[in-house]
């Protein structure tokens, strides 16, 4: 038995969100043996030479020493190899409620699709590692693409796995999305959001973006209405 206590504030969860918790929180102590010996022979074999292949690529490294434990924080460029862990923690985005327009769960075929179009597009995802382990992911996206007059801007969007969550790495991964956007040429980022996601609200602000545009509650999660934030940040 394990004793377990929730302890939440109402303006930005309510008892479906907690509900959601306790069914991904059974489903993954159900999951536990099973999960547990396969990631251990995957990281001895195949998935340990994908982790040595993805930090050799490296795009962007920061490493932490501050801590009682050092944690190297990296960016490479997705491939369709990466799809499956990319479709989880979209997922686990979508079954949130709040972080996302999507309500539908994505396959790991539609990410592999998906992956390879931006690449294609000249936007690849970037997937973000902490010391060598996939955490989460990030990518640009044209704005109004085609349109010259607005070629200078683009669209940054991130995503955390769930347990990634409260060690300031999305602060990392939105500063090498920055620099990979100077590299690109691009001068204005924007970030369209939930209302409702208030973490993700946080980060941008603590990062320069601000407010410059609100679609009032034109987001219906069922019942459920919040508003659509444009955030921007001139680089």
């Amino acid at each position: 038995m394990l004793p377990l206590a929730i302890q939440v504030h109402h303006a930005v969860c309510d008892g479906y969100h907690i509900g959601r918790f306790i069914e991904l929180l059974q489903e993954k102590i159900n999951d536990f043996d099973s999960s547990f010996n396969s990631t251990s022979y995957d990281i001895s074999a195949t998935a340990k030479e994908r982790m040595n292949e993805m930090t050799d690529k490296a795009l962007w490294v920061f490493s932490d020493m501050s801590g009682n434990c050092s944690s190297t924080i990296s960016l490479c460029e997705a491939t369709k190899e990466d799809a499956p862990f990319i479709a989880s923690v979209y997922n686990q985005a979508i079954l949130a409620g709040n972080c996302t327009c999507d309500t539908q769960t994505v396959t790991s075929e539609m990410r592999e699709k998906w992956i390879c179009q931006h690449a294609t597009d000249g936007y690849p995802v970037y997937l973000c590692l902490e010391n060598g382990i996939p955490v989460g992911y990030g990518y640009l996206t044209a704005y109004r693409q085609g349109r010259e007059a607005v070629n200078h801007v683009a669209e940054i969007s991130y995503y955390l796995d769930f347990s990634a969550h409260g060690r300031h790495i999305g602060t990392h991964l939105l500063a090498a999305l920055e620099q990979q956007a100077k590299k690109q040429g691009i001068k204005v980022l924007i970030a369209i959001l939930v209302g409702s996601n208030r973490p993700s609200i946080g980060l941008l602000e603590k990062h320069g973006y601000v407010e410059w545009g609100r679609l009032p509650q034109i987001v219906h999660f069922g019942n459920r209405h919040t508003d659509h934030l444009i955030y921007g940040k001139y680089l």
